[in-house]
């Protein structure tokens, strides 16, 4: 007799969940913009693109790209901090490994990777 495993249901959870657009699921850049309490003409100069295209359609596929590692900055920062609120004060406080500038003008300025990366590491042990 060959019995088969019964599958077993797993909910994969999607970090900050609430980024993301419930119609196309990818990441809302307006959104991304309401968490950051910043207007969403920073975030798409962060990304590259245009305020009208960004503004059109902000959970475009084109933005993707930028907005994967922002929100992965965003995803990592949550899960460090007891809040939403810590996090938002962690991402406005001059850090010594970003040139004294705050994790957030680094993310806007389009550099969200050296966000990641600190994160990364910090939550890896790794000394800066």
């Amino acid at each position: 007799m060959n019995i088969m495993p019964t599958p077993v249901a797993t909910a994969l959870p999607v970090p900050l969940a609430e980024l993301h657009s419930p119609v196309s699921g990818r990441i809302d850049a307006s959104r991304v913009a309401a968490f950051l309490a910043v207007a969403l003409p920073q975030i798409a100069a962060a990304v590259g693109a245009s305020y009208a295209a960004v503004h059109k359609t902000p959970d475009a596929v084109s933005l993707q790209k930028g907005l994967g590692p922002i929100k992965r900055s965003l995803a990592l920062v949550s899960r460090v901090t007891r809040n939403r609120r810590e996090a938002r004060a962690w991402l406005n406080s001059p850090h010594p490994d970003l040139g004294e500038k705050t994790p957030l003008e680094v993310m806007l300025s389009g550099r969200a990777d050296a966000v990641v990366t600190l994160l990364e590491n910090a939550i890896a042990g790794l000394p800066s």
